[in-house]
């Protein structure tokens, strides 16, 4: 039971666990995303109803999605996305 414990040895442990935590966030790299997985955000997003009109007003409707779905979408432009081969 923690009902011994100090308000020192309290803080002193919320502080070590405060300074892990940040440690941990900042080693922590959103990975990005392959043209596979854009193509398979555009299929899920679309109903896997694909035209060139979809595509074209697509790019930051799919760029939001990736990257609530954790990615880094910083490489992600545009013109790389106009150029997909989408099947």
């Amino acid at each position: 039971m923690l009902l011994n414990v100090s308000v020192g040895m309290l803080r002193e442990i919320e502080e070590y666990e405060r300074n892990e935590y940040i440690k941990q966030n900042r080693m922590v790299k959103r990975k990005y995303p392959s043209n596979e997985e854009v193509v398979n955000a555009i299929k899920n997003l679309t109903g896997g109803t694909i035209n060139k009109h979809v595509i074209d007003n697509f790019y930051e409707v799919v760029r939001k999605y990736l990257k609530d779905k954790g990615f880094d979408v910083s490489a992600l432009n545009e013109k790389g996305f106009e150029d997909l081969q989408i099947t």
